[in-house]
């Protein structure tokens, strides 16, 4: 997860757009963000956690289920008291973003080797409000992203740990 934020914060460094594709490859910030979506997603998983729940009840988000990404970002959108938007409301820079980004991702590594596991997919869904909340600011179609990404990560020939699609 915290690769991929390197990833997206050398996309920004590099002055790249947000979304471009190369060789039928998607990359960009958008895409690099949208892959730590996925990891957490692939994480929560893998150990059979309801990630949204995590959401709903850390975020006061009303849904009693987010089944969909589109159904998180519908309610970051409509939402003016969620915790961590006293944090990041007042950053400026797409590299003050990814910093308060693996902020999250690293309270969460450090709950996950204290096998805590609430405190784990806390910080991993208040990573992914962050990310989202972002994406929305910066008029991303970030749904569509994910779900490009996804898609092409199932015909990529080589996948990180022998991973199945």
């Amino acid at each position: 997860m915290h690769t991929e934020i390197s990833e997206a914060t050398e996309e920004v460094r590099d002055n790249k757009e947000d979304f471009y594709e190369v060789n039928g490859k998607f990359e960009g910030q958008s895409v690099e963000l949208a892959d730590v979506l996925i990891r957490i997603f692939d994480f929560s998983g893998f150990s059979k956690v309801n990630i949204a729940k995590y959401i709903e009840q850390q975020f006061f988000m009303s849904y009693q289920d987010l089944d969909y990404i589109h159904d998180i970002e519908q309610e970051v959108k409509q939402l003016n008291n969620i915790r961590c938007y006293d944090e990041i409301e007042n950053l400026e820079t797409d590299l003050e973003f990814h910093t308060s980004f693996s902020i999250s991702l690293s309270e969460a590594a450090k709950a996950s080797m204290k096998n805590n596991e609430e405190k784990t997919f806390y910080f991993l869904s208040e990573a992914i409000v962050k990310i989202i909340y972002f994406a929305q600011k910066k008029s991303w179609k970030f749904e569509e992203v994910i779900y490009k990404k996804h898609i092409y990560n199932t015909t990529r020939p080589y996948k990180h740990g022998g991973k199945k699609c």
